[in-house]
């Protein structure tokens, strides 16, 4: 203290350059923070960059208009495809009584058996076409508005299965939809928020709702094959195929018995065999491109003269069914008829006013 005091100056120099010496030390050691910082948001954006320029497509004004255009053409796409699928949309109409439902199964029990009875089709007896379940009981309340849908699209289905006039109708079952397994649960607000934070199931995101139903039957080929057009063409009920088993009815493999060919050519009167026709599947005479409607020339007396032509097609199909033969094929199909979620949206209001009508 004394030594201060005797040296003011000395003292009051030491200690300015010692505040700035600390003042220096600080500002430099701010910095260096500052500079650790700022090089590593440098090298942030440069490695950013790099891939930014790596890039394919390079992100400059021309690709970025490419890219714009190709997300409007998908969500074109997208807004095709859906309002396709809105047409599956059920109508908002209420949800039946027990008592109208039951009415209405009864009737449609009752359409379809006289339809497949009418094209002679075997069907079981007793057959409640899926929905054997309530037979003898009323279905829930909760239930009835999907329960009604559902039966409208076996209905519809297994009417245009009636128009192919299939030889029996073996078996249709419908299994259980969540709703006939119990009552809805009603969510209080607190679950209703929590449901908010939690991330949804993959069948909450589902924007349809399955009803698995299994048929079998037995029919020609030809009416199996305007059943499964009919059902894949469908615009008013969506079908989803899941698993298709067709098998022949006869189970060997055909044999040369099988075929009904015949040995000889009828003759007429004269002794003349008769122009090709049904009676002989591979034709007796040669045609010659562009002869078709000509006569064959009397060459001998004895040759025939040529008929009209057999159109080649049918021949072939006559003789593929006299070898294979024309039975039936036992059918089993595993599809679910798939209830779309949410209401159609409303019809926007047409303006009936245009700018160019005159107005009175």
């Amino acid at each position: 203290m004394e030594w201060i005091k005797e040296n003011k100056f000395v003292s009051g120099l030491l200690a300015l350059t010692l505040l700035f010496v600390g003042g220096i030390f600080y500002h430099g050691y701010s910095e260096k923070g500052d500079y650790e910082q700022n090089m590593a948001q440098f090298t942030q954006l440069k490695t950013k960059h790099r891939t930014l320029v790596t890039a394919k497509p390079y992100p400059d004004a021309e690709n970025l208009k490419a890219r714009e255009q190709a997300i409007q053409q998908y969500e074109e796409a997208i807004e095709v495809v859906r309002n396709s699928f809105l047409e599956y949309l059920p109508d908002d109409t209420p949800a039946p009584t027990p008592g109208e439902f039951s009415d209405a199964k009864i009737k449609m029990q009752s359409e379809l058996r006289s339809q497949f009875n009418k094209v002679g089709t075997n069907i079981p007896e007793k057959f409640g076409f899926g929905f054997e379940n309530y037979a003898d009981r009323q279905a829930p309340p909760y239930a009835t508005s999907k329960l009604s849908y559902e039966l409208g699209a076996i209905q519809w289905l297994l009417e245009k299965l009636a128009e192919t006039e299939p030889k029996a109708l073996i078996n249709i079952r419908r299994e259980l939809i969540s709703v006939e397994k119990g009552p809805p649960r009603v969510l209080s607000k607190k679950e209703k928020m929590k449901m908010r934070n939690k991330k949804p199931k993959p069948e909450d995101l589902k924007v349809f709702e399955e009803m698995p139903v299994e048929l079998a039957f037995k029919a020609s080929e030809s009416a199996v094959r305007d059943f499964l057009q009919e059902m894949a063409n469908s615009k008013k009920y969506l079908y989803a195929i899941r698993a298709l088993r067709i098998r022949s009815e006869k189970q060997n493999a055909p044999s040369s018995s099988d075929a009904n060919f015949e040995t000889e050519r009828p003759r007429n009167n004269e002794g003349i065999a008769a122009a090709p026709g049904q009676a002989d599947p591979f034709g007796g005479g040669f045609v010659f491109p562009g002869d078709e409607d000509a006569e064959l020339i009397e060459a001998d007396p004895t040759e025939p003269q040529l008929a009209q032509r057999v159109d080649p097609s049918s021949i072939d199909e006559r003789t593929i069914k006299q070898v294979l033969g024309d039975e039936n094929v036992d059918v089993h199909i595993s599809f679910d008829i798939l209830l779309m979620k949410g209401k159609k949206p409303a019809e926007e209001e047409k303006d009936e006013t245009s700018s160019g009508e005159d107005q009175s």
